[in-house]
């Protein structure tokens, strides 16, 4: 789960919990920037996509599932490190900039965090 965007010194937060598109499934094309999420669910981080599974006596959901957010940094932010902070995720997480492969960690519930700020356009599209 994402939890904020930090931005370089002074230190800025940019929660980004709320108004993510989760769509569950293995869509390879759910990386591409230009890919149509108007199906997608909306949800706000936490988020337990499998909670549901445990209502009907277990069978867990363990296959992938994808979160997206389009998102625009402020002017004030420009020529700062720009950095995303995951603070939870299960199993494995590969994150996606503007259709462009950035980062990838394994590990049950561990935070990690990736500068990506050789991904961004500062006042453009940011993250779908």
């Amino acid at each position: 789960m994402i939890s904020n965007i930090i931005i370089g010194a002074p230190r800025i937060r940019l929660l980004f919990n709320s108004g993510l598109k989760f769509i569950k499934g293995n869509i390879s094309q759910a990386a591409n920037i230009i890919y149509d999420d108007s199906n997608s669910e909306k949800v706000n981080l936490p988020h337990g996509w499998n909670n549901p599974d445990g209502h009907k006596g277990g069978n867990y959901y363990s296959e992938p599932a994808w979160y997206g957010k389009s998102f625009k940094f402020p002017e004030n932010v420009k020529g700062k490190k720009i950095f995303i902070k995951f603070v939870a995720d299960n199993m494995s997480a590969g994150v996606f900039i503007k259709g462009k492969f950035a980062c990838e960690h394994t590990g049950g519930y561990a935070a990690f965090t990736f500068d990506i700020t050789g991904f961004l356009n500062v006042g453009g599209d940011f993250f779908k």
